[in-house]
């Protein structure tokens, strides 16, 4: 009984291999940041767990095609009825943050207001002329989306890519005129609405920490010191309660096993921003709060009850 862990970068590896090693839960690691074959005829390891954990932020470590190799591999396995956790539907929403808006509102659960704005080429390669173009429309598409005629006032904003990861592309904006000294290599783009809590300008990644009138754009009204926490079950809000409920039930409809998703709270309404399908774990905020590493034990355990199931 094995796990295979369909991957393509070791640096994030390091808890998986020591929770599974503590586990006595032997693993097979497949990076496919390099060059693989595989037989369609073959029939894998049929006594295993695939476990997809490609990240969609590849290409920025030169693994460009490393997704849609997962893909391959995926139908491969599907071919030969692999049990695999988090399949094709949890690559797809990996590799979209407009596909991941569109289905959680088909679910009625709430997304930030939110633009796309794409070229079908990186502008940088584009001719002067066409990236100027460019630029014009995405500053109309923020005014059309972030300004207020009437009162003449923007409603801040922040961009992300659309295949991201890392906190790839995001950047934070009070007017359009702002847009063009930032997006100089840029294939697609969302736009969306930046979420303000208690007074605080709330931005959904470390790249948003910069100032806004000399005051510190904050992550969290918390201020915890280490930039991440763990909160008990007995202190979650009703309405968190219910957004946590309709969540579970979005993974479990698209048979998604493993995931970490993201949302920010203004006081009135929680807005989901991120569904992340190959989420890390902070082992050090496991630490502090359990007291030893935590999640990927847990999911070590998860995939010896599902290896014995099988």
């Amino acid at each position: 009984m094995t796990v295979y862990i369909i991957h393509e970068n070791d640096v994030w590896l390091p808890p998986f291999r020591k929770a599974f090693e503590r586990l006595q839960l032997p693993f097979i690691e497949w990076n496919l940041s390099g060059t693989h074959s595989y037989s369609l005829n073959k029939i894998p390891d049929d006594d295993a767990i695939y476990f997809n954990r490609i990240s969609p932020s590849s290409h920025t470590r030169n693994h460009r095609f490393s997704c849609e190799i997962t893909g391959q591999v995926l139908d491969y396995l599907s071919l030969h009825s692999c049990r695999v956790i988090n399949d094709q539907r949890a690559l797809s929403l990996e590799l979209s943050k407009v596909k991941q808006y569109v289905e959680l509102t088909k679910s009625h659960i709430s997304v930030p207001r939110t633009a796309f704005v794409a070229s079908a080429t990186s502008i940088n390669q584009q001719e002067s002329t066409i990236k100027g173009n460019f630029i014009e429309i995405l500053k109309r598409t923020a005014r059309e989306n972030f300004f207020n005629e009437s009162t003449q006032t923007w409603t801040p904003f922040i961009s992300k890519h659309n295949r991201a990861g890392k906190g790839l592309g995001v950047h934070l904006f009070t007017d359009d005129e702002q847009l063009e000294k930032q997006f100089e290599n840029l294939i697609d783009n969302n736009i969306e609405e930046e979420i303000s809590i208690d007074g605080f300008q709330l931005c959904p990644s470390d790249a948003c920490r910069k100032t806004i009138d000399s005051k510190l754009v904050k992550q969290s009204t918390d201020e915890i010191k280490h930039g991440f926490n763990i909160r008990s079950n007995d202190s979650f809000t009703d309405n968190e309660k219910t957004v946590i409920e309709q969540l579970e039930n979005f993974l479990q409809k698209r048979q998604i096993e493993v995931a970490g998703i993201e949302w920010v709270d203004d006081g009135t309404n929680i807005y989901v921003y991120d569904v992340n399908c190959n989420t890390n774990y902070n082992v050090a905020a496991e630490t502090r709060f359990f007291g030893d590493m935590y999640g990927t034990i847990k999911l070590g355990e998860y995939f010896q009850k599902q290896l014995r199931k099988d």
